[in-house]
């Protein structure tokens, strides 16, 4: 049942979560240097390339298990209602991700923050979570109206 609506929301998260990973979600500017906040780690620009400097292992370990996690619940539309447990899970870590990400863009290194002068920049990919969560939710609800219908069918009988 790969072809239900719900399944296309969750793999519209999936493929929305993935392009996450790569997209800045914040920029620093520290006495001329500048600095760059990926959900995987921070970058900080040497000539004209970035280059990783530090891992952001909570924002990616939960990024990733949501990453599983959407994946595992489009496989299991036999079980409705493990299907709508885990969407559930899975909103929770998306609002974990939302949260993260703003920790972790104002937990710099401290030889970064050592200067006075930090000028910080939120970019418009901080959104992009949320984008995840009307998806899975959209999904939830969806599997919630087949329990629904499948629940009316079983008291027609």
């Amino acid at each position: 049942m790969i072809q239900r609506i719900q399944s296309l929301y969750l793999l519209g998260a999936t493929l929305v979560s993935v392009v996450y990973l790569f997209l800045p979600i914040a920029s620093f500017s520290v006495n001329g240097n500048s600095y760059l906040v990926k959900p995987m780690g921070i970058y900080f620009q040497e000539g004209s390339e970035w280059v990783y400097e530090n891992p952001v292992l909570a924002l990616g370990v939960v990024l990733l298990f949501h990453l599983l996690l959407t994946v595992a619940i489009i496989f299991q539309f036999k079980s409705r209602s493990r299907q709508i447990r885990l969407c559930n899970l899975n909103l929770i870590l998306l609002l974990i991700i939302m949260g993260l990400q703003f920790v972790v863009s104002y937990d710099l290194p401290e030889k970064v923050t050592e200067s006075s002068e930090l000028v910080s920049n939120f970019e418009y990919w901080v959104l992009v979570p949320t984008i995840s969560l009307l998806l899975v939710f959209l999904a939830r609800k969806g599997v919630q109206k087949d329990e629904n219908l499948i629940k009316s069918m079983d008291r027609i009988r």
